[in-house]
């Protein structure tokens, strides 16, 4: 005598098949990828803000912080776009020459008290002149003046009294940064973050799926 047993693999499996299908579909799976990247460059940037201090000392700007709390994502069809909402960011990861947009030069802080400001935010400074009348900084107004006096010899001295100026900015035409892409987390960090968060969205669905 034979014995013949038939499992309907169907009944079993569609559920979960049907609820993996559904969580792989691009509106449910893009968010868990596009927070899964902000979640990742967040971390990262605002590491960057705890461990790389101002160049120049002074009153932080905390700008990595910054560059992290404007980081978003937007799904857009099979995929997901993300989103960082800082001027200069872009700048720093991908590097490149910067020129004026008005005037004739930029403004490069070389001061503490200068770091993450403008010079028009500043209104006492005055233009320092190099080598063939060119500018070349701009500092703080001295008091220094012209004193002329008379040794016990007769002899005219002149010397200058006073306090010298503070230079705050270095004046440039053009400035080329390189790129530091160090900035943003590595292609490897993304992907395997990214993997990782996907595959435990899958797994949650297949884990409510098995327990219906």
């Amino acid at each position: 005598m034979s014995l013949a047993i038939r499992l309907d693999l169907q009944d079993y499996a569609s559920p979960v098949v049907r609820a993996v299908v559904r969580g792989i579909a691009p509106e449910r799976v893009n968010p868990v990828v596009g927070r899964s990247a902000v979640n990742t460059i967040r971390a990262h940037l605002f590491a960057a803000n705890r461990t790389r201090p101002n160049a120049l000392g002074g009153t932080r700007t905390n700008f990595y912080a910054s560059a992290a709390r404007g980081t978003s994502f937007e799904s857009v069809g099979d995929g997901a776009v993300v989103s960082i909402a800082q001027v200069g960011i872009r700048q720093r990861v991908l590097g490149g020459t910067i020129k004026p947009k008005t005037g004739k030069f930029l403004t490069i802080p070389v001061a503490p008290q200068a770091h993450g400001k403008r010079a028009r935010e500043f209104g006492d400074l005055e233009v320092i002149f190099g080598p063939g009348g060119q500018p070349v900084a701009l500092a703080t107004k001295g008091t220094r003046t012209l004193s002329i006096t008379q040794n016990k010899a007769g002899k005219i001295v002149k010397r200058l009294e006073g306090r010298r100026g503070v230079i705050l900015f270095r004046l440039v035409r053009s400035v080329t940064q390189r790129p530091d892409p160090s900035v943003l987390p590595s292609e490897t960090t993304l992907q395997d973050n990214i993997g990782r968060d996907v595959s435990a969205h899958l797994n949650r669905l297949v884990d409510r799926a098995s327990r219906r």
